[in-house]
């Protein structure tokens, strides 16, 4: 069990970047309180506030909810199953997008003031892929293209760039592929689509990614969290060189990923007591001369315009679910992991973006990033106001 200890709000804040509508800002205006009278904790005869891990699934890892329970328990919440549908609840966590359940469900209808839930309707256009991908004109997202309808801008972009490769993925079968354009096969079903293959900066003859959290509180006005304290990176578990796309393990940063600490490269820098992987990056990076402050520049950049053009188009679909469960987006946040990939001229390109992003790190080698998840979360419900019994002063 890693060592970690719940922070203070004023430490809760520092930890993050604050931008609302695309402006920098240092406070949480957003009144965040729960005394317990305010939230009505008296209502159930409880001193505790009640986290309820939903799902809209019949069999899920219990696993996967174990970050919850253990920041909760620090916090002394409770935290009650999905089969306890009946019972009080102060905040929902779960793991999958779940409206399409609960948006006609009774329990769901005009929450009370201080309930909670950690995702908002309409998301799915920032965590969608397809959605991301092809709906979007964003410098920092690689193109991409669906067929049949992109077909021919696909054809265009081809003959522009004819020594392009491109990853493929058919959203039925699932799995990729990355292929020259004389080796894509124009038959393919209608949920198949392809993007541009960006080849990443090598570490070690290693490609990379970088996640980052952010925590989204408020859509209108817009108000997005960077967290700024430290950073997931994953690196292939194989040599990019000698590059064949029958071998993944080169390209994609899977389950069985290596840690910044397992590279050589970085070895003086964990030496030198830096701790934190965004600090050893930062200067790993600026020891083979590059620029680490422009990377996150453009990292803030990326996040603020992405966020501000899919919330703009999900607002839409948020209303209509306001609107049909009597409720305000008020009660809702949601915690983003943003997936980049760094290119060999450290231009960023935005790959995904995770809904739920998995936090479970159970491996010995993996106990530092258990310790980030844990503070992320603890932040995480702190701000949206679940932490404590405190008001957030700004």
């Amino acid at each position: 069990m890693p060592t970690w200890s719940s922070s203070s709000e004023q430490d809760v804040l520092s930890n993050w970047t604050i931008w609302t509508n695309g402006i920098p800002s240092s406070k949480e205006r957003r009144f965040i309180v729960v005394s317990m009278e305010l939230i009505g904790l008296s209502e159930y005869d409880s001193e505790k506030l009640i986290i309820w891990t939903a799902s809209t699934i019949s069999s899920y890892d219990p696993a996967i909810y174990n970050i919850i329970r253990n920041v909760s328990s620090q916090l002394n919440h409770s935290v009650i199953p999905e089969s306890d549908e009946n019972g009080p609840w102060h905040l929902i966590w779960s793991y999958e997008y779940i409206f399409d359940r609960f948006t006609n469900n009774i329990r769901f209808m005009k929450l009370k003031p201080y309930q909670l839930i950690n995702h908002y309707p309409g998301f799915t256009f920032l965590t969608n892929k397809l959605h991301l991908s092809v709906t979007t004109s964003q410098r920092f997202i690689p193109s991409a293209f669906n067929f049949p309808s992109l077909k021919n801008e696909f054809l265009y972009y081809a003959k522009l760039f004819p020594k392009a490769h491109f990853v493929v993925k058919n959203m039925d079968r699932g799995g990729i592929e990355i292929l020259p354009f004389e080796k894509i096969n124009f038959r393919m079903g209608s949920y198949s689509y392809l993007q541009v293959f960006i080849e990443s900066l090598l570490i070690e003859n290693h490609a990379f990614d970088l996640g980052i959290y952010v925590l989204v509180t408020s859509v209108d006005p817009l108000r997005v969290y960077r967290w700024n304290k430290d950073i997931l990176i994953r690196f292939c578990p194989e040599e990019y060189e000698p590059f064949t796309v029958t071998a993944t393990g080169k390209y994609v940063c899977s389950t069985n990923f290596k840690n910044i600490w397992e590279m050589e490269a970085f070895e003086k820098f964990v030496e030198s007591g830096q701790q934190s992987s965004k600090e050893m990056f930062n200067n790993y990076l600026d020891s083979k001369g590059h620029n680490s402050t422009q990377l996150w520049t453009d990292i803030d950049y990326a996040i603020n315009t992405v966020v501000a053009d899919k919330v703009q188009i999900g607002l839409k679909f948020m209303n209509i679910y306001t609107n049909r469960s009597n409720n305000t987006l008020d009660h809702m946040f949601e915690l983003l992991r943003f997936d980049f990939i760094v290119d060999k001229e450290l231009n960023v390109h935005l790959l995904e973006i995770n809904m739920s992003p998995d936090m479970n790190f159970e491996n010995e080698k993996d106990q530092k990033l258990r310790t980030m998840s844990l503070e992320v979360v603890n932040d995480t419900l702190k701000i949206v106001g679940a932490g404590s019994y405190h008001e957030i002063i700004g």
